[in-house]
């Protein structure tokens, strides 16, 4: 485990279970799902945090450990846009020298879930985009084969499709969910001081307007003016007994002036968090005035206990005033990890995970396999693994019978 630097690489995302489960969950058992490759030996190796991002020293450590332990197939579940990172080029070819494997999946659109050309100039998405000999870049498929809606493609980038939509696999632990907008008549027991409220505000989409319930300073955001020297504080205490995993997020509309701060904190011990806890994120008077940001989202799981309290901050200047915050989608997802749930989901990670699964079962099959073999195994659209393997295996047989002999 990379990310606590212990011994203990759980998942506290689920991403990775899922994956894994993808990979090489057992078959003729009571499980709900099958892997590609029963008899996989998975190797965890957590470079993710419980928000599911790593960094690239994460990632770096995780793929050295991956083949000091000689790893034979790596499933790299994490990827960016660019820029170049020649670390983890590095890396990739440490990987070949090693005779690894390496797959990942090509990339999700962020326009409106809409794939992007991973081709196209300031398209780049890492580490699909290496293109290293060892290394397999998938894109993602319906269930009628064709490039799913959401997948990145590329006609050099990207070397094949599997599976990616509507994919159930094994999950980490139950999710649950804390909705609670700070509102007196669902959600009592709250400390405030200052000009807080709870409003209905409406938020407009081309020609389309809906009422979204939100925590707003002040209270008649957004027409109204925060004030000057203000120190405004909210927050509420929620028992998180028995769960592993918390993650705070949330979407705000701010105006602010330069000078004027929104932070947001937390809590072990309960109370004000902002007396004797921990500041998450201070966001100041900005050029995104009056736009909404988000989802912001925050790993709050070491506030975990009976009383976790979690606030929002309004510190001003005497400088100016403004139309103030608002904080919209208040939400605390939490996990409770087990050994028997299961979960959907959409991605080129899961794409990924299948062609890592396949290679995994080609090695398996011929030991003698070199990763590029393997790797031209899975690209060779006409032909394919049946055209590579089956001669390989041929010759490989006739030389082990000619040692023998010899």
């Amino acid at each position: 485990d990379f990310v606590d630097g212990d011994a203990d690489p759980m998942d506290l995302n689920g991403h990775g279970t899922h994956v894994a489960g993808i990979i090489g969950a057992a078959g003729n058992s009571r499980a709900r799902v099958i892997g590609v490759c029963w008899k996989a030996r998975i190797m965890a190796v957590r470079v993710a945090d419980a928000l599911g991002l790593a960094t690239t020293a994460h990632l770096l450590q995780g793929i050295d450990f991956a083949l000091a332990q000689r790893a034979e197939v790596l499933y790299i579940g994490v990827g960016a846009v660019g820029p170049f990172d020649r670390a983890l080029s590095e890396a990739i070819d440490a990987a070949a020298a090693a005779d690894a494997v390496v797959t990942a999946g090509a990339g999700n659109g962020d326009r409106d879930r809409i794939g992007d050309d991973n081709d196209a100039s300031g398209n780049a998405f890492y580490p699909c985009n290496y293109g290293h000999r060892n290394l397999i870049c998938v894109a993602a498929l319906d269930r009628n084969d064709r490039l799913a809606s959401f997948s990145n493609w590329g006609a050099t980038s990207v070397d094949v499709g599997a599976p990616g939509t509507d994919i159930s696999s094994t999950w980490a632990g139950r999710r649950g969910r804390i909705t609670d907008a700070f509102d007196d008549r669902r959600a009592p027991g709250k400390t405030a001081r200052g000009r807080w409220g709870y409003s209905r505000l409406v938020l407009t989409s081309g020609e389309v307007s809906d009422y979204v319930p939100g925590l707003v300073n002040p209270a008649d955001f957004p027409r109204g003016r925060y004030a000057n020297n203000a120190d405004e504080r909210i927050y509420r205490t929620f028992d998180l007994r028995g769960k592993d995993a918390a993650i705070l997020s949330f979407y705000t509309q701010f105006a602010l002036q330069p000078g004027d701060y929104f932070n947001i904190a937390w809590s072990r011990r309960g109370g004000d968090p902002f007396a004797d806890g921990v500041l998450l994120d201070g966001i100041g008077g900005a050029s995104t005035d009056g736009a909404i940001v988000g989802p912001l989202a925050f790993d709050i799981s070491p506030c975990i206990g009976p009383a976790c309290s979690v606030g929002f901050q309004l510190l001003t200047d005497a400088s100016g005033t403004d139309q103030g915050v608002a904080v919209i989608g208040f939400t605390i997802d939490t996990l409770e990890l087990d050994r028997s749930s299961y979960h959907t989901l959409n991605g080129t990670s899961l794409a990924a995970a299948h062609v890592a699964g396949l290679a995994a079962m080609l090695r398996a099959y011929e030991p003698r396999l070199k990763a590029a073999d393997v790797v031209t195994a899975i690209k060779e659209v006409n032909g394919g693994v049946e055209e590579v393997v089956e001669p390989l295996r041929d010759r490989i047989i006739g030389r082990v019978a000619a040692e023998a002999v010899h």
